[in-house]
């Protein structure tokens, strides 16, 4: 059968006298935990209900939307915040079209206006001024503020992504993206040492927003920065048993960082070129690379007779691996799985009778009239080895062999 498009578009009956008509009426723009949202109220600023097709203009194209709406939510269930409520982020449509609109007011009836210029949203980051008027080298200040028709403010609130409330004015800005209502949570203090894992968040977060940090220049790189894969030994169990975790780790973070955080973006700060480089972050897959360390744990369980099942336990990126298992694992496969992961947590491991000192370099020169000779060693804290002695046994078996019977 061919659809009707006159029956599509065809007004669906409504009865008026179900609902007041209210001479005077405001939309009024409210803030609850969840955001901002619009109410319909009367001159005294109590909530009303009424029917679009009472009234005209641009009035009427918002109410008529404002019941589309809440006939739509009125079959959803949300558990999480109120259904009723017109929130401005979800239905951004209605601020183009309050826009028309001359009643638009805030939580006190104040009357509100639409500016004509667009706003520039900018996080400032400046040393904090100690009580003596020093200023403090380790600890900075972080606050998000709007630059407006050649004014600035500190106090504003966020409608949406595109547009925020100052000075009783709705002001656009450029698109904040859809985490818009996380800015305020950069209005803080913090220590120095964290501002990448801190604009590595901002970036990941927050678009369009204007930093100014010193006399760094950001710029945005097309090149991407790819995540490490790490393993991090945790601890030696009462029973010998290895308890190792798969991670990745970002440059100059803590494997933690990736943990904690969902990075989309890295800040990574040149302090000798004064500038801030953001780049996308490129992962592999946590699973793949778990994966690839249980088969390489695989290899070294003893062979059973039958199918028995494996000796290890595995909880999504933590390994419990066996006293057995774990020192061939680390004996064989360490020194090749070094080249592409990072590792923390080696001191740990001195109980499997590993050395994670770095040896020191030492050299001792002597010359003559008509020779030169010398002797190069490696220092391992308890004991000294001849360099090419070294070499040539991490050459045939990965790790250099000491007199106590560690592995270095």
């Amino acid at each position: 059968m061919q659809n009707n498009i006159f029956d599509h578009f065809r007004r669906q009956q409504h009865f008026r006298s179900q609902l007041k008509n209210v001479e005077t009426l405001f939309f009024q723009i409210k803030f609850d935990s969840y955001g901002a949202f619009l109410e319909v109220v009367d001159k005294k600023g109590s909530p009303v209900e009424v029917s679009y097709l009472n009234y005209n203009g641009a009035m009427r194209q918002v109410l008529r939307l404002s019941e589309q709406i809440k006939e739509r939510n009125s079959f959803l269930i949300d558990w999480e915040k109120p259904t009723d409520q017109l929130y401005l982020s979800e239905y951004d449509y209605l601020i183009e079209n309050l826009r028309r609109c001359t009643n638009v007011v805030d939580a006190e009836m104040r009357p509100i206006r639409f500016a004509q210029e667009q706003g520039q949203l900018q996080l400032l980051i400046k040393p904090i001024e100690k009580g003596d008027g020093t200023i403090s080298d380790e600890l900075l200040d972080s606050k998000a503020v709007l630059w407006h028709e050649s004014n600035f403010y500190e106090d504003f609130q966020l409608l949406n992504e595109f547009f925020l409330i100052a000075d009783q004015q709705i002001i656009e800005v450029e698109a904040l993206g859809s985490s818009f209502a996380s800015l305020p949570y950069f209005n803080t203090r913090l220590n120095k040492t964290e501002i990448p894992v801190f604009l590595s968040l901002f970036f990941s977060n927050i678009s369009k927003v204007r930093l100014q940090y010193d006399d760094y220049t950001v710029q945005h790189k097309e090149d991407a920065v790819v995540a490490q894969p790490s393993l991090i030994f945790e601890k030696i169990d009462v029973d010998d048993s290895l308890i190792m975790r798969v991670g990745q780790t970002l440059p100059n973070m803590g494997v933690e960082v990736l943990d904690q955080f969902e990075l989309y973006r890295y800040a990574e700060i040149n302090e000798m070129e004064r500038t801030i480089n953001v780049k996308a972050i490129e992962r592999e897959p946590i699973e793949s690379i778990v994966q690839h360390i249980y088969k390489l744990l695989r290899r070294h369980e003893p062979k059973k007779k039958g199918r028995g099942g494996s000796s290890l336990i595995v909880e999504e990126e933590m390994f419990i691996i066996p006293k057995d298992v774990a020192a061939t694992f680390i004996y064989n496969e360490l020194p090749e799985l070094l080249v592409n992961f990072q590792i923390f947590g080696a001191e740990k491991l001195k109980s499997y009778k590993i050395s994670t000192k770095p040896p020191a370099l030492q050299m001792s020169l002597k010359h003559g009239i008509d020779f030169f000779e010398g002797e190069v060693s490696l220092d391992f804290g308890s004991e000294k080895m001849n360099l090419f002695d070294a070499l040539n046994q991490f050459n045939k078996n990965r790790y250099v062999l000491l007199s106590d019977g560690s592995h270095a």
